[in-house]
C-alpha cells in the first residue's frame, strides 16, 4: 500500500514523500500492490500530461496512455521505463522497476519514486502537498496516503 514517507530531514527541499511500499513492475515478483500501482500511474499521468515524461513534438507522442485504475499493465511498464532513461528522471537503475524508497538519502538519481515526487512537486506544489485528499484518486488510496507507514 501507498503511504507517506516523512523524513527526519528535508530531502531536495521535500520534508516527506509519497511513497510505495512494495515494488512496481513486470516480474512475477513484483506485488503490483493496487494503492501502489495507482500512484505511480497517478504521477506518470499527470507529468505526461505536463510534458515532462514524453515527447512535446504532437499529441502522440505521449501515447500510450496511462489509465489509472491500480492494475499493473504493459502500458505502465513501458512508462516506468521511459521515465527512468528520459532526461529529468533519469536513475541509476533503468529496470521498468519502481521500488520503495528507503535508506537515508532520497536525491541522487536512486529511487524513480523520489523523482516523481520532486518533479510533481514542481508542477503542481499545491496538489503535491494534499494528494492524499485528490478526489481524483481512488478512495483506497486517499486512505494509504493518510498513512505514515506501510
Amino acid at each position: 500500500m501507498a503511504y507517506k514517507l516523512v523524513f527526519p530531514a528535508p530531502q531536495n527541499g521535500m520534508p516527506f514523500i509519497w511513497n510505495v511500499s512494495a515494488h512496481v513492475g513486470w516480474g512475477v515478483e513484483h506485488p503490483n500492490r493496487p494503492t501502489d500501482v495507482e500512484l505511480v500511474q497517478f504521477l506518470l499521468s499527470e507529468l505526461t500530461k505536463k510534458g515532462v515524461v514524453g515527447r512535446t513534438a504532437n499529441g502522440a507522442a505521449k501515447s500510450p496512455p496511462i489509465q489509472v485504475n491500480g492494475r499493473f499493465d504493459p502500458v505502465i511498464g513501458f512508462w516506468i521505463w521511459f521515465a527512468q532513461d528520459s532526461p529529468s528522471l533519469k536513475t541509476e537503475t533503468i529496470d521498468g522497476i519502481v521500488s520503495p524508497a528507503k535508506g537515508m538519502s532520497y536525491g541522487g538519481g536512486k529511487w524513480l519514486i523520489a523523482k516523481l515526487n520532486f518533479s510533481y512537486k514542481q508542477h503542481f506544489p499545491n496538489d503535491w502537498q494534499n494528494l492524499n485528499s485528490d478526489t481524483r484518486l481512488s478512495s483506497a488510496l486517499r486512505a494509504d496516503l493518510s498513512k505514515t507507514t506501510p
